[in-house]
């Protein structure tokens, strides 16, 4: 292994040799730098500022499994030290890496545009980047106050990329609401990553684009975020959010979604100290955590339901669906499980063609296979009243006084064949309409 050495103060032989003798460029050292397994330090005073826009294009001997290294360090002591900057501080340029199956390890850099045009910092190229990034407590900020700057990672095409990133410790700042991260056919994980930091925040944080892409955040500060993921072209998304701080009032997936474009999940999230909250969204409807309607005996003593709203998207054929709502069983008798849920503000049942239980439970000995089954009316077939609860306006907290409480679930018992997972998850065919479902799988003594 052979380490070069990038320094904007370096004043010997431009050679990366040596600290004295250092790449006063981070291009050198993308242009030279060709075999795997070498690393590059960058001081940590490394204050390069671009003369136009470029791009990085990593070699193809620094393959995912063995990227190219670049590491912010004090130059004094060799210390990993934050701090190398590459960009500008005040015109317009864009910066973009690329390399065809390739690998990039990037530590400690801070990545900016400034001026007023709409630039990218982007991950990508005309040809895509088939490979992998992983950025370590790096900075990448929008100081542009352009309109359409962006964050990329993938082509803004609906060619291929490919491109698997994970971001740990990184912050974002942006100069202009109308600014977004863009994804395109791509895999991003950001870990313990501040989402919008000075003082200017983006309407929306996260757009699909070309392809279809999944972005996961964990433990991430999206605490100045009103809408976290938002429709863009054509694309695809599935979103995941876990242990994130939230801004109070903010939407998972943008209210004027119309496709199908973005499906999203948090765990876990909320904008103060309550904790295990989940939450759902995507164009036919959406999942919260309700403290204001609730069963009175329901789960843990917590005071809470799930309030599913469908969207006027939502149909018998093309549902809103709840994620799986799990519970450990250990029982192999037969058992009758079943939620409780709540229409408040109407007297009129449910029919299993408008809203329905889905189950899964271990049914076949000697396999980790599911045994899945469902409640819901046959296609073409006549609509039947969801079964009525024995509970009252007594058993629940917060309801209309006009409301239906029904229980939803298998109408006959079944028998599991080993311990395990039983999972049950509410479909919702009905159209702009409010449900309230206890969380809590009843009917298993």
């Amino acid at each position: 292994m052979t380490i070069y050495y990038v320094d904007s103060a370096a004043t010997g032989t431009n050679a990366g040799t040596s600290w004295t003798n250092a790449w006063t460029e981070l291009s050198s050292a993308f242009t030279n730098v060709t075999t795997a397994g070498d690393v590059i330090y960058i001081s940590h005073t490394h204050n390069e500022q671009l003369a136009a826009d470029t791009t990085y294009t990593i070699g193809a001997n620094h393959v995912q499994s063995n990227p190219l290294k670049i590491y912010s360090v004090n130059k004094t002591n060799g210390a990993l030290t934050k701090g190398a900057f590459v960009g500008h501080n005040s015109s317009s340029r864009s910066i973009y890496f690329r390399g065809n199956l390739a690998g990039l390890y990037l530590y400690g850099v801070t990545l900016q545009i400034a001026g007023s045009t709409s630039d990218t910092i982007g991950f990508y190229d005309t040809t895509g980047m088939y490979g992998s990034v992983f950025l370590e407590n790096c900075s990448i900020y929008l100081s542009s106050t352009g309109v359409s700057c962006r964050v990329a990672f993938g082509y803004a095409s609906n060619s291929l990329n490919n491109l698997k990133a994970t971001l740990v410790g990184c912050d974002f700042k942006f100069g202009h609401a109308s600014q977004y991260i863009r994804m395109g056919n791509v895999d991003v994980t950001f870990i313990n990553c501040s989402m919008s930091v000075g003082t200017t925040h983006t309407t929306d944080l996260i757009e699909s684009n070309y392809g279809g892409s999944v972005v996961i955040l964990i433990g991430c500060d999206l605490s100045n975020n009103d809408v976290i993921f938002a429709q863009g072209n054509y694309g695809r998304l599935t979103g995941f959010l876990q242990q994130c701080k939230l801004k109070s009032g903010f939407t998972l997936i943008a209210a004027s979604m119309t496709t199908t474009s973005v499906d999203a999940t948090l765990l876990d999230c909320d904008s103060g100290d309550v904790h295990y909250r989940i939450g759902h969204a995507n164009f036919l409807g959406g999942l919260q955590v309700d403290t204001g309607i609730y069963c009175n005996d329901n789960i843990a003593d917590t005071d809470l339901s799930w309030k599913i709203v469908s969207s006027a998207n939502a149909s018998f054929t093309m549902p809103y669906v709840t994620p799986w709502i799990p519970v450990y069983h250990a029982g192999t008798s037969a058992i009758t499980p079943y939620l409780e849920i709540l229409r408040s503000g109407s007297s009129t049942a449910f029919t299993d063609a408008e809203v329905w239980a889905e189950w899964s439970y271990k049914g076949t000995s000697g396999s980790t296979r599911a045994t899945i089954d469902h409640d819901r009316c046959a296609p073409l077939g006549t609509p039947a009243n969801q079964t009525a609860s024995s509970k009252t306006a007594t058993d629940w907290t917060g309801e209309n006084a006009t409301s239906w409480f029904g229980k939803i679930g298998p109408s006959s018992s079944f028998t599991p064949a080993e311990p395990g997972d039983l999972c049950f998850r509410i479909c919702v065919g009905l159209a702009s309409t409010t449900l309230y479902v206890d969380p809590q799988i009843r009917g298993l003594a």
